[in-house]
């Protein structure tokens, strides 16, 4: 996608609010490299969906620490809607911060 923007070459419209994800949908499943990287995923045992690509994005994110507020705006939606479908993701620190702290005394 960055190649095409870089050369100027149109992108497949989103058409109207909301079906931003079915545009996208129907124009991978016409890709042969779309149809190919979900038949590899089948075999390793895995789905491959559009919505992989917000699941990746969401655990970096989350990997990286960032703030679950920030996350969640960059996401398109609120912290506890965000909580509620990419909470998995998120780091449990608490015995990093525990050992952290033990190690200062």
């Amino acid at each position: 996608m960055q190649a095409r923007l870089e050369i100027g070459e149109e992108l497949t419209p989103l058409q109207s609010d909301g079906d931003g994800a079915q545009a996208l949908n129907n124009y991978l499943r016409r890709r042969e490299v779309w149809r190919s990287l979900k038949a590899e995923a089948l075999n390793s045992g895995e789905q491959l969906t559009t919505y992989s690509f917000r699941h990746r994005y969401a655990k970096a994110s989350h990997a990286a620490n960032l703030p679950v507020a920030n996350i969640a705006e960059a996401m398109g939606h609120t912290i506890e809607v965000h909580l509620g479908s990419y909470a998995r993701f998120k780091p449990d620190a608490t015995a990093d911060l525990y050992a952290q702290v033990n190690a200062v005394k």
